[in-house]
C-alpha cells in the first residue's frame, strides 16, 4: 500500500482506495488528492485460470478457497 502511495504521490499514476486505506500524503510527505466518485462503483468480476493438468501450490490452492468463499460461486471456465 505505502509503495501505491509513494507511485502517486510521485505522479506516476492514480489508484483506487476505499476510505479506510486513503491518506492525504506519502511517506515521503508528498500531497495526494482524493476525487470522490460521484457514481457507484460498477462490480468486478475476479477469476482464477491454471492448466487443467496442473497441480495447484498450497498458496494458490488456499487462495482459490478464499475467492470461493469470499464470492460464494466455483464456476469452472469452459
Amino acid at each position: 500500500m505505502e509503495a501505491l502511495r509513494g507511485l502517486v504521490a510521485h505522479g506516476f499514476g492514480v489508484t483506487v482506495l476505499s476510505d479506510m486505506v486513503y491518506r492525504p500524503w506519502s511517506l515521503e510527505g508528498k500531497k495526494i488528492e482524493a476525487t470522490p466518485l460521484a457514481d457507484a462503483v460498477p462490480p468486478m468480476e475476479a477469476g482464477m485460470i491454471w492448466h487443467p493438468r496442473a497441480t495447484l501450490a498450497k498458496p494458490a490452492n488456499a487462495f482459490r478457497q478464499f475467492m470461493i468463499h469470499a464470492c460464494g460461486d466455483e464456476t469452472p471456465a469452459g
